[in-house]
């Protein structure tokens, strides 16, 4: 196969595949732990009294104290660890969606600067790459990551366009960004909500159950694959190998070697170390060749 410099072979960006990964450290992680809390449960109901969890489930160590020794007590605090469990494998989630969202942005306009003008790929970001060009997006990082989705979409629409599949999204989404806010700077809490300055018990956290975790999660996945497809289709093309391609050109030094199948060849173990799999020779070739002539 050839290198196309628009047309990604994969479909979706090397910024996806990182996201992907993400998210599959995130079900596995979270899982494995709600089948061990399920079990751990089953074991203290399936005791006959008196129940001491402590013996139940082997604790040993200096730490077994820390462990509710009555059984009921024992199986509510695993609900409590489940309920926590899910506010912050949602905050491991947004982080990782937020993370996306800045590459995939990032690599889009390194690919595509002129869209930043509404003159999209009037200019071939590899021209840039190679010259060494790099324009500061930093108030746009900002734009697309951070106050409301609302304002985040509407900072994406404006360099890139409409996306409909992720704007139908947006509401959900921000409920999401509150919920992680909540999470993450107020133990779960309603920070629009003014403190009893009386009180000295715990407030209520809002929690989500599993169906509501597993739909969030399922909003987070699906949007990003709707800006995906949109700036790798529009943008992005297949730029990610010209970067991972320019680095590596770089690094050879001053003494440079031209196009050649040798070189190709060469440089084919790199990229295939990077992607996970071999494109072959005359993409390789190609890829160079676009490079040089860009």
């Amino acid at each position: 196969m050839k290198y196309d410099r628009f047309n990604r072979f994969e479909g979706t960006s090397w910024a996806f595949w990182q996201f992907n990964e993400y998210e599959t450290q995130i079900n596995s992680a979270y899982w494995s732990g709600v089948a061990a809390v399920s079990r751990a449960s089953y074991e203290i109901r399936r005791s006959a009294p008196p129940v001491n969890a402590r013996v139940v489930m082997h604790a040993t160590g200096t730490d077994a104290q820390r462990i509710s020794a009555e059984g009921p007590a024992f199986v509510a605090n695993l609900g409590e660890f489940l309920k926590w469990n899910r506010a912050s494998f949602i905050l491991a989630a947004t982080g990782a969606f937020e993370t996306y969202i800045w590459r995939v942005v990032l690599t889009a306009l390194m690919s595509d600067p002129a869209a930043l003008h509404g003159k999209s790929r009037a200019i071939d970001g590899a021209t840039w790459l190679k010259l060494g060009l790099r324009p500061d997006y930093s108030d746009i990082k900002k734009r697309v990551t951070k106050d409301t989705w609302f304002q985040r979409y509407a900072a994406v629409r404006n360099i890139f366009g409409e996306i409909p599949a992720l704007s139908s999204r947006v509401p959900e989404l921000d409920q999401i960004r509150i919920f992680r806010n909540n999470a993450g700077h107020a133990f779960g809490r309603d920070l629009t909500v003014e403190p009893n300055l009386t009180a000295r018990t715990t407030e209520r956290m809002r929690t989500i159950d599993d169906t509501k975790f597993k739909e969030w999660l399922g909003v987070i996945s699906k949007s990003a694959k709707a800006i995906d497809s949109v700036l790798v289709k529009n943008h992005i093309g297949d730029f990610e190998p010209m970067i991972h391609f320019h680095n590596y050109y770089e690094s050879l030094g001053t003494v440079k070697p031209g196009i050649s199948s040798a070189f190709a060849s060469q440089y084919k173990l790199a990229l295939a170390k990077t992607e996970g799999h071999s494109k072959g020779n005359e993409y390789a070739l190609t890829l160079i060749r676009a490079y040089l002539n860009a």
